[in-house]
């Protein structure tokens, strides 16, 4: 692409992106990251991380478009623009997917390794469980929820050796509160007893 048509994208978001602060940009309806950051982050040297965007298929794979960094402030003077590939917003966790971390461990990024290693292992169970369920679900979403419910059903089982009525009373109150926290419609029976509405 020729420099002078290069283009100079809006920002359209700043997005914490695995620890990372990135602007978002947007050219012809669709959002881009700048890639650079993500290269810095997994600790591969930026040379070869950038040919790698630009050769066989990674162009198509991460949607590669070299940009103009967004113009954040105008001043007088001169402008020169800086020109760095950006990719679609939607593939940035496919190319982290694809570092290779023992070569991330042998320039002694060992935490950087760990940490990515752990993510790509998430990433491929989701993946698995979509391809094969058609569902994929964030695992701290899943632990959260069931850490969540395992406190309901404390509250129930508290709540059946209560002492008195008043003590009852405030732990079904917080069952009830708790049930529509967890988006379960409680529903009083006869007996007194709180079920979920399920």
């Amino acid at each position: 692409m020729a420099e002078n048509t290069i283009p100079t994208p809006n920002v359209v978001g700043i997005i914490n992106f695995h620890s990372l602060t990135l602007w978002v940009v947007e050219h012809e309806g669709v959002e881009y990251i700048p890639v650079r950051p993500l290269a810095d982050l997994a600790g591969i040297q930026w040379k070869r991380a950038r040919n790698g965007l630009f050769s066989g298929d990674s162009i198509k794979l991460f949607g590669t478009i070299e940009l103009n960094d967004p113009l954040f402030n105008a001043s007088a003077g001169t402008y020169v623009p800086k020109k760095q590939p950006y990719i679609r917003l939607d593939r940035g966790r496919m190319y982290l997917a694809r570092i290779n971390t023992a070569k991330m461990r042998v320039n002694d990024n060992e935490d950087a390794a760990d940490r990515l290693l752990d993510l790509q292992i998430e990433w491929a169970e989701a993946l698995h469980s979509y391809e094969t369920t058609g569902v994929a679900v964030k695992n701290t979403r899943l632990e959260s929820r069931r850490k969540e419910e395992q406190a309901l059903a404390a509250l129930f089982k508290t709540r059946s050796v209560a002492a008195n009525e008043q003590e009852k009373a405030a732990l079904t109150a917080m069952i009830r509160d708790k049930l529509t926290e967890l988006g379960y419609p409680p529903e009083e029976l006869d007996d007194g007893q709180m079920s979920l509405g399920v």
